[in-house]
């Protein structure tokens, strides 16, 4: 049986976004509010003993995200910010909610299914 190994970081940043295509019932969103965007991200590993540390790898993510995104206003979604990660680290997935409940998970068809 092979088996997919993979380390998950949690960490999280406080933004300011908005959806600038936001109209109707929707129209609130379109002016800047502010969220604690929480994010997970999975990375695959080939052994048991981790050629990641996920201590290095949350530091790294987190300041990736806190240089380009906390206190900013943007734009960007959940999916957007998902996805960057995604792409920035060569994740398998990532998942950013805002405030812990509701939000995104982007998957990488690269890896294939977990």
């Amino acid at each position: 049986m092979q088996l997919k190994k993979f380390i998950i970081i949690t960490t999280d940043f406080i933004g300011w976004h908005y959806w600038a295509g936001a109209h109707g019932q929707f129209d609130y969103l379109s002016k800047k509010h502010r969220h604690k965007f929480v994010v997970k991200a999975y990375k695959e590993i080939t052994h048991n003993n981790r050629e990641i540390e996920f201590i290095n790898f949350k530091q790294r993510v987190t300041e990736y995200l806190r240089h380009k995104y906390e206190y900013q206003e943007f734009p960007s979604s959940c999916e957007d910010i998902a996805e960057d990660v995604l792409k920035f680290f060569g994740c398998y997935s990532v998942e950013v909610l805002e405030d812990g409940e509701n939000g995104a998970l982007i998957m990488s068809e690269k890896n294939g299914n977990a």
